[in-house]
């Protein structure tokens, strides 16, 4: 008996044409909405579509019967994301400072280096005239003993007594320099522990200050960047929630919906294809349906 009437069924071709127009607007609502879950914008929603009054906060006058609390909405249509979206963008203008921030650290950090070395070659010359200048009168005196011993050598016949003055002279020629090695390294001592008392202060100022603003740049440069980061994490929340919120909104039943309006061309507009591939199948169904259609009118004229 279910074999007679599948085999009915068959041979009836308006009932056949009949079931291939459901299978096809059912299969049709099923591309519309895996391509509106794979991009929520593909189609246009009116943005009263499935919405639900949620509660009535207050009751004022017979004019003014309820009023919606007020909240702030994730973006369901398209132009609210949008508004949202420049306001992301204003925001992130903003942040383009870092730009600038970046070439004026690159220029502080290079004024550094030339600074530094200018530092550098100030203090070399600064401690070795602070040396010159401790160990002078020794070297002076080392000099005029020098020149004495030197005259006293010049004597062909030497007595005693002037052997007995050159070798004091001797002595005390030694003992200078050991004075004055004694003072180097004293002074050398004191600029180990005063590196830094050296150097042209009007260069050291100009550093200290430029490091200073480094500082405040490299401040600054951390807060946008930390700015840029929230702004790009809103944004990635914004479109998270912008999409998520539309397929909680808008699920297979209304693509049902949308797709069974097609084929009874009595579209109200409430969706409507939003890019090139939904147009595409949106034209791919409608003449789907000339043709089924067609072989409805023929089968019934047939009978």
């Amino acid at each position: 008996m279910k074999k007679k009437g599948l085999k009915s069924i068959l041979e009836n071709k308006l009932v056949l044409w009949i079931i291939v127009l459901i299978i096809g607007v059912f299969f049709f609502a099923l591309v519309y909405y895996l391509c509106f879950q794979f991009n929520t914008s593909s189609f246009i929603i009116d943005p009263q579509y499935n919405q639900k009054i949620n509660r009535i906060n207050t009751i004022q006058d017979e004019y003014d019967l309820y009023t919606i609390e007020d909240r702030e909405e994730i973006p369901f249509t398209i132009d609210e994301y949008n508004s949202k979206i420049r306001h992301i963008h204003e925001e992130l203008i903003q942040t383009r400072i870092i730009d600038s921030i970046t070439n004026r650290l690159k220029i502080i950090d290079d004024s550094l280096h030339y600074l530094c070395s200018i530092i550098e070659l100030s203090r070399e010359y600064e401690t070795q005239k602070y040396v010159r200048e401790k160990a002078q009168i020794i070297k002076d005196s080392i000099r005029i003993q020098t020149k004495l011993i030197d005259s006293i050598d010049k004597i062909e016949h030497k007595n005693s007594k002037l052997c007995e003055l050159l070798q004091a002279q001797y002595i005390k020629l030694n003992y200078l320099e050991y004075t004055l090695a004694k003072i180097n390294l004293e002074s050398y001592q004191y600029i180990l522990d005063h590196y830094s008392g050296f150097g042209n202060e009007e260069y050291k100022n100009c550093y200290s200050e430029l490091q200073n603003a480094q500082i405040q740049l490299l401040v600054s440069y951390d807060s946008v960047k930390q700015s840029r980061r929230t702004v790009y994490n809103n944004l990635s929340d914004l479109n998270s929630a912008f999409h998520n919120n539309r397929k909680e909104k808008v699920n297979y039943l209304d693509f049902c919906y949308y797709s069974m309006l097609i084929a009874t061309s009595n579209n109200f507009g409430e969706i409507r294809p939003n890019n090139l591939s939904t147009r595409v199948w949106t034209i791919i169904e409608l003449l789907f349906l000339f043709t089924v259609y067609m072989k409805i009118l023929n089968a019934i004229t047939n009978k």
